[in-house]
């Protein structure tokens, strides 16, 4: 009984906020405004997902949109396979940028070791040149 009076309440809950939500809708395509559903989350309260995710309220969205504009779902169509395109191409930059990062980082610690073979070079040859000089100086 009591798992039965759970579901009624939430079957109830969920039909208030679907009518909040058509009537938040319909309220922005009176008023002749985009019905965003950033918009729309700050008008009702509800989640992005609840928006997104319901179909029943997804569908009256599209539908008023499409009233409003006629292009709704083409819009959102192209949005979405442009945003996963676009998502491609950047974790594939992602991905050449981390290769080319490791490919300087070896370069740069062989860079750094010959730095250092060089430095040790130009110790050993000042070395000799002080014995040199010192040699020269001796003999005269």
């Amino acid at each position: 009984m009591n798992y039965d009076k759970m579901i009624a309440l939430n079957k109830a809950e969920s039909e208030q906020k679907v009518k909040l939500a058509q009537q938040a809708i319909d309220t922005l395509v009176e008023r002749k405004e985009y019905p965003s559903v950033t918009e729309l989350v700050k008008m009702t309260g509800l989640s992005r997902g609840f928006f997104y995710k319901n179909k029943i309220v997804r569908e009256w969205l599209d539908n008023s949109i499409q009233r409003q504009s006629g292009i709704l779902q083409h819009i959102w169509k192209r949005k979405a396979e442009f945003g996963e395109a676009e998502i491609l191409d950047l974790r594939m930059e992602i991905s050449k940028q981390r290769s080319d990062n490791e490919k300087l980082r070896e370069e740069n610690q062989k860079l750094g070791e010959q730095v250092d073979k060089l430095q040790q070079t130009i110790d050993n040859l000042q070395k000799r040149l002080r014995k040199k000089e010192i040699t020269f100086l001796k003999k005269l």
